[in-house]
């Protein structure tokens, strides 16, 4: 498979920005989102390659035997899934300490940059040669948090047991291959967040899940902005009304805590 390259990862483009980012998308449909994508990391002078392998059509019994549980259902949550294992497959095969992977729908706080750039200086200082196996979560899509009594002042990185959905990471490469490593041999059988939260329970020394608070990233499929492939959660004002209502309760109640 190869996948096509909207804005090309160089050395010349790559400079401003710490990190390759991935971006999943589909080859055809959800032009709102390709412009959505084009659009915000065109005003962060973020470069960036989208990820088109993977879709639906490209789920050969031969991917699927190679990575997925026979009972992994629907064919949707595969494709996307997909597309995550083959982002780590080429963070690993051009050999890149990690990188910043983003799925489509993904809308960034205008500080992400700054904020991105912080968390990596924490991730290196505190880790060390372990930094390749930081898994860390920007967004606020299932709007959980560390709690108050947690935080720490200028401290960006929280140790976490689950991801936080998988619409903006940072994934080093030790925690790629570890990921590729486990689709192959214990197979994926469930979404990738989840089956990224089991896998991490399972091998802790290899993929380490960190939290950024505050966090800079949320999914417009999650607040109303985009459709969502659920066909109960669709674009509207109301949904985002309750979303943000919903995102102030639980940001009172995590720094209450």
């Amino acid at each position: 498979m190869s996948g096509h390259a909207s804005r090309p990862i160089s050395p010349r483009l790559h400079a401003p920005f710490p990190e390759p980012v991935l971006v999943a998308h589909v080859k055809h449909g959800y032009e709102d989102r390709r412009r959505s994508i084009e659009r915000q990391l065109g005003d962060l002078r973020i470069p960036f390659e989208f990820m088109l392998d993977g879709d639906i059509p490209d789920l050969t019994p031969a991917v699927m035997s190679r990575w997925f549980a026979p009972d992994l259902k629907p064919v949707a949550m595969q494709s996307c899934t997909c597309k995550h294992l083959l982002m780590y497959e080429r963070i690993v095969a051009e050999g890149w300490p990690g990188a910043l992977i983003l799925e489509d729908d993904i809308v960034l706080a205008d500080s992400f940059v700054q904020v991105f750039r912080a968390t990596l200086d924490e991730v290196r200082r505190a880790a060390g040669p372990a930094a390749e196996t930081a898994w860390v979560s920007y967004e606020n899509s299932t709007l959980r948090m560390p709690r108050g009594s947690q935080l720490r002042k200028g401290v960006h990185l929280y140790p976490a047991t689950r991801t936080r959905c998988t619409g903006a990471y940072y994934v080093g490469r030790r925690a790629a291959q570890a990921l590729l490593d486990l689709a192959e041999s214990v197979k994926v059988s469930a979404g990738i967040d989840i089956w990224v939260d089991s896998m991490a329970a399972r091998v802790p020394e290899e993929i380490r899940i960190l939290w950024c608070h505050p966090t800079v990233a949320e999914q417009g499929s999650m607040n109303g902005l985009f459709d969502s492939m659920d066909p109960r959660r669709r674009a509207s004002l109301w949904r985002r009304v309750k979303w943000n209502a919903d995102k102030i309760y639980k940001t009172v109640k995590y720094r209450a805590a």
